[in-house]
């Protein structure tokens, strides 16, 4: 349940009888203007590490957001403006990320008369708050602005009108503009505020075309009405038990998501084969489970998934490809409508860690120093049966690129050959040389993912056990060249976050952004091998020092990556805070110098 009610009216009291009740969040209607900032004010104001957060009593430089936080209720903004309080967005919503804002943009200014919208603005607006979307509101057609408007928008960020683009009720294309004809979107866009925009913008405006992009993605459109109807019952926090396959451990025990994260497994490959596991009784039990108000005893605290849910019910969308490809989704969809524990759909990503081997020796992983094993190649042959309708297949290790399996592997998954899916590639990049990528220069990557872990070079050598940065950037670097030749896909470069290396976080974020690459961080799990700091009040409290010294970084440079940071540092609270209940449970309350969550 959530609540939606103007800003002003949100006060302690109402905020703590809702959390008393069980909602889950509150949806704070707000004007664009400098008082209602002050009242949202998301985090107090340079709070010091080392001062108590009382969870009971107010403070004075505590606004709404952080109070609702504290009282474990999530939080999004609705934000009206107008002519005269536009100018007001982009700090706003800056301001409060991590925060989701939503705009409703009023063409009625102060004066009371209706104005036209610039769509190179709100563009520009959009563009530069990474936490802003539109959404669907009581005015139907109107309140934003279509995506033909804000191309450069929909090119990057199409999620900004995830709400609004649902196949039309009357089931007729729209024609508000003469461009509607050719676009892509008609049958999907409601836009009907016809005065919205001028006649030198309906000019210069062109139909919207279908998305290009690179195996393992492709045009999505919402989940079809018809089958959204069928949902019961309240939203399911995380879909992977329903969509995910994981065959990373040693042993061939099999998980529905990181094994790192998740409690248990889902089965072991030397007693059934893939296909009976993804229906079997531990499948099915995760998906009873997670149909329940607490996957806690499914999942770890520490999975930051959980707290931003990308992964819920609401955010699936269908990719659209080949018949058979699109059918599985299709299936996938109503299975999840009707909350079904045995599926007929098939998993839309697969992971597999094929080796343990590794030439590194990180100081939070095992794999560099535990005898070799390898995935059985009866195992690996069943997973053709899986391909052609897998969104992903994942590949990591120990280091992939050491198995010649994996290196046979990515030259047979040819993009000719498998259109739909693409290779996901989890590597610590220092075998991808260019004598690499041109071997397997016909895989379908989907993306590739490298473990830098670290800003500096010295802080590299220290937490992969004496291996150079250099040549990793230099390989990285080779790897942009190749995406140039070969067609598009995605390359990220993740972070476990860790107290050796935190402090390097900004320095991280720099190689990232220089390269205009995303980024993917890792709260490191309680039982790897590298330093224990969830019981340490002070490695803690440094640890969420660094993340918070990146939020305000990213804020500037890179706003489009601090969900991630945020969903990371929650995590990271939430494990340290629970660790300090198991260890004093007569205390009831957790030391609170070092859970300055914000």
């Amino acid at each position: 349940m959530w609540i939606e009610a103007p800003a002003a009216s949100l006060g302690t009291g109402h905020l703590s009888r809702l959390a008393s009740l069980g909602a889950r969040g509150i949806v704070a209607h707000a004007d664009a203007t400098p008082e209602m900032l002050t009242l949202l004010r998301p985090i107090p104001q340079k709070r010091p590490s080392a001062e108590p957060l009382d969870t009971k009593g107010d403070h004075p430089d505590e606004g709404i957001l952080m109070r609702a936080r504290r009282l474990g209720l999530q939080a999004r903004v609705r934000l009206r403006a107008d002519a005269d309080t536009f100018g007001m967005v982009v700090p706003m919503a800056r301001w409060l990320a991590p925060v989701a804002v939503t705009l409703e943009i009023s063409r009625r200014g102060g004066d009371g008369r209706s104005a036209v919208i610039r769509p190179q603005v709100v563009e520009e607006a959009f563009l530069q708050a990474g936490n802003l979307t539109f959404e669907h509101h009581r005015l139907e057609g109107s309140a934003y602005l279509p995506p033909c408007a804000m191309p450069r928008v929909w090119d990057s960020r199409p999620k900004v009108w995830r709400t609004l683009l649902a196949e039309r009720r009357d089931e007729k294309p729209n024609d508000i503009f003469p461009i509607c004809k050719n676009c892509e979107l008609s049958l999907r866009c409601g836009f009907s505020d016809k005065g919205a925009l001028g006649s030198e913008t309906l000019e210069r405006i062109s139909a919207v075309r279908p998305r290009s992009s690179g195996n393992g993605s492709g045009r999505r459109r919402p989940v079809p009405s018809e089958i959204a109807r069928l949902r019961s019952g309240p939203e399911i926090t995380c879909i992977m038990p329903w969509t995910v396959m994981e065959i990373v451990d040693p042993v061939g025990l099999v998980n529905h998501c990181c094994k790192d994260w998740t409690v248990g497994s889902r089965g072991n490959t030397r007693v059934r084969s893939l296909s009976e596991l993804w229906n079997g009784p531990n499948f099915r039990a995760a998906r009873r489970r997670m149909l329940g108000l607490d996957p806690g005893p499914l999942c770890h605290s520490i999975c930051p998934r959980l707290n931003d849910r990308k992964f819920a019910e609401n955010e699936l969308e269908i990719m659209e490809r080949s018949d058979r490809f699109v059918e599985n989704q299709l299936q996938l969809a109503e299975d999840l409508a009707l909350r079904r524990e045995e599926v007929r759909a098939k998993p839309l990503y697969m992971v597999l860690c094929p080796t343990t081997a590794c030439n590194y020796d990180c100081i939070m992983c095992s794999y560099g120093r535990l005898p070799r094993r390898d995935l059985p190649e009866s195992v690996l042959a069943q997973v053709d049966e899986f391909l052609p309708t897998l969104r992903t297949l994942t590949l990591l290790g120990g280091e992939p690129l050491v198995s010649r399996a994996v290196m046979d592997l990515l030259r047979r998954f040819e993009r000719d050959k498998y259109p739909d899916g693409g290779v996901d590639l989890v590597t610590n990049g220092s075998l991808l040389t260019k004598h690499t990528l041109d071997r397997i220069g016909g895989c379908a990557f989907g993306a590739v993912v490298i473990s830098l872990n670290a800003g500096t070079a010295e802080t590299y050598e220290r937490v992969h056990g004496g291996a150079r940065m250099q040549p990793v950037l230099n390989n990285l670097d080779q790897l942009l060249r190749h995406r140039e030749k070969h067609g598009h896909f995605g390359i990220k470069l993740s972070f476990v976050v860790q107290p050796l290396a935190t402090p390097g976080l900004i320095e991280f974020g720099e190689i990232a952004a220089a390269r205009d690459l995303d980024i993917r961080l890792l709260p490191m799990t309680p039982h790897s091998r590298g330093p224990a700091f969830y019981d340490c009040a002070e490695s803690v409290t440094r640890v969420l020092d660094d993340l918070d010294a990146f939020t305000e970084w990213a804020r500037a440079r890179r706003p489009a990556w601090l969900e991630e940071i945020a969903a990371t540092r929650d995590a990271i609270a939430k494990k340290s805070r629970l660790d300090k209940l198991e260890r004093e449970p007569a205390l009831g309350q957790p030391s609170s110098k070092w859970l300055h969550t914000r």
